[in-house]
């Protein structure tokens, strides 16, 4: 009995892991993660899209409503750490009663682990939009080299 038993759950999960991959399948722009991502947070601010090419480490922060100039980027050998300040425009005043605030305000700070081949000097930050994009090139990226022609 005890064999039918673990041979069902490991059936049971294995089955729930294959519906998992179908519906990704189907559905790629759904979010169904693969297992082992870390979801985050409904209320964590700012979300983040992480990208690499082979030259550079790209970190989407997806902030509307902030003041770039109260954003701090710091970076730690390969950790980029996000944080700041985010505020509404109106403040609640006496007499109002507030039912729902979706809205996230007051401090913020993420921390990232970025792969260990970005150069921690080699860092640039533009906001724009509403999007804060941090560029971090990788230790021994391909830089283009200016050949001099020389004249026989």
């Amino acid at each position: 009995m005890v064999n039918s038993l673990w041979g069902m759950e490991e059936d049971l999960f294995r089955r729930f892991d294959e519906l998992r991959r179908e519906l990704e399948e189907l559905f790629p722009w759904s979010g169904f993660a693969p297992a082992p991502a870390i979801r985050a947070a409904r209320a964590t601010f700012p979300l983040l899209n992480i990208g690499a090419t082979e030259d550079a480490v790209y970190v989407y922060a997806f902030a509307p409503g902030i003041d770039p100039e109260k954003v701090e980027l710091t970076m730690e050998g390969n950790v980029l750490t996000i944080s700041g300040e985010r505020e509404l425009g109106e403040r609640e005043s006496e007499g109002r009663t507030v039912y729902l605030q979706e809205r996230y305000r007051g401090p913020f700070r993420r921390v990232v682990t970025l792969p260990e081949e970005v150069d921690p000097e080699r860092v640039s930050a533009t906001y724009k939009n509403g999007v804060l994009l941090v560029q971090i090139l990788k230790k021994g990226a391909k830089q283009p080299k200016k050949i001099q022609v020389q004249v026989a």
